[in-house]
């Protein structure tokens, strides 16, 4: 998936003359409307200075608004513009449309239960080892402590 993402933002990038990076910001975008910033960081990895980089490349292309919550936090919301992304939907029906003609759809579906699998066998390793590290941190303090 990610190397299927990596290409998509690569030349949906090119097509709308911005960055990999801000092409697959406003692809979560458009997908989770109303995400925070940070939200969108913590998804996206990445620097900082990337991330508010390609929102703000986003910005200014008009494909996003930005609004400030009124609670206390005062976090940032990203809001899709829906007149900008009308061709942006029909990018994806165009991929869409071609992979199937290009024979690519059908060794996709097959794949990619399988790659799921190895994706959910990755988490499940990854939340154990969080467990484990925080149960070692845990340990530590209480050392401390007594």
């Amino acid at each position: 998936m990610s190397v299927y993402e990596s290409c998509r933002a690569s030349a949906l990038g090119q097509a709308l003359q911005m960055t990999p990076m801000a092409a697959r910001a406003l692809g979560l975008i458009r997908t989770f409307p109303g995400m925070t910033l940070h939200e969108l960081s913590c998804i996206l990895g990445g620097s900082q200075g990337q991330i508010i980089g390609a929102v703000f490349d986003l910005q200014h292309l008009r494909y996003i608004e930005i609004a400030e919550e009124g609670n206390d936090n005062r976090q940032r919301v990203l809001k899709p513009s829906r007149e900008r992304l009308f061709g942006f939907e029909g990018y994806d029906k165009l991929v869409f449309n071609l992979a199937a003609e290009a024979g690519v759809t059908e060794r996709l579906a097959t794949l990619l239960p399988v790659y799921q699998d190895v994706l959910t066998k990755a988490l499940e390793e990854l939340q154990g080892d969080a467990q484990n590290v925080q149960y070692q941190a845990q340990r530590r303090i209480l050392a401390r402590v007594v």
